[in-house]
């Protein structure tokens, strides 16, 4: 499922991954109900937040206008991934974000907030093109780095990120080739939800 990434794309199967690095392939049936179930809610939109959305330390905490529940297809693939990676975390706590690419668009490097969210990231890829994938990079490193590794994805992919590949290693999705779809949940810090909107 991991390999390196060259910027001239040519791509290498490798044995290792960054430590905390986990991935699982979740049942297709899971994976296209809550594809469909997505697309009908976000239409063209590239966005669309559940759970608990941090807007700026200064307009603080708020609640997505769409709880999770109300999307019962993607609370089972969570639920699945979950305990496909022996994960018991607090639903209230819970951050969720489903990103729409088109083609050539993409999501620029990045480490989840440590400030804000604890480990583990999880994502699970609902929609995407067998020559696309996510990048794990380290920081200060170039794309020419041996150490850079890239994700096979499938529909119903699922991934854990822990440890070096949660705080060493950020990530990327370079220029999609097709439509992908993906679902991301994080967990803010134990008790910052409550410290939070103490401040509204």
């Amino acid at each position: 499922m991991v390999r390196r990434y060259a910027r001239t794309a040519l791509r290498k199967a490798v044995d290792g991954s960054p430590a905390g690095f986990r991935s699982v392939c979740l049942p297709q049936t899971l994976a296209t109900a809550a594809r469909v179930e997505l697309e009908q809610s976000m239409d063209r939109a590239s966005t669309l937040e559940m759970g608990h959305v941090f807007a700026s330390a200064k307009r603080g905490l708020r609640r997505a206008a769409r709880p999770p529940e109300r999307f019962p297809a993607c609370m089972r693939i969570m639920q699945e991934a979950e305990r496909a990676f022996c994960l018991e975390r607090d639903a209230a706590d819970v951050q969720v974000m489903c990103r729409q690419y088109a083609p050539s668009r993409s999501l620029q490097w990045h480490i989840d907030s440590t400030v804000l969210f604890d480990e583990p990231v999880l994502s699970v890829v609902l929609r995407c093109a067998p020559s696309d994938g996510m990048v794990l990079r380290r920081r200060g490193t170039t794309w020419h780095d041996h150490q850079n590794m890239y994700v096979d994805e499938q529909p119903g992919l699922a991934v854990c990120l822990e440890h070096q590949a949660r705080y060493v290693y950020g990530h990327e999705v370079p220029p999609v080739s097709a439509p992908r779809l993906s679902l991301t949940w994080r967990w803010f810090k134990t008790g910052l939800v409550q410290q939070l909107r103490k401040r509204q």
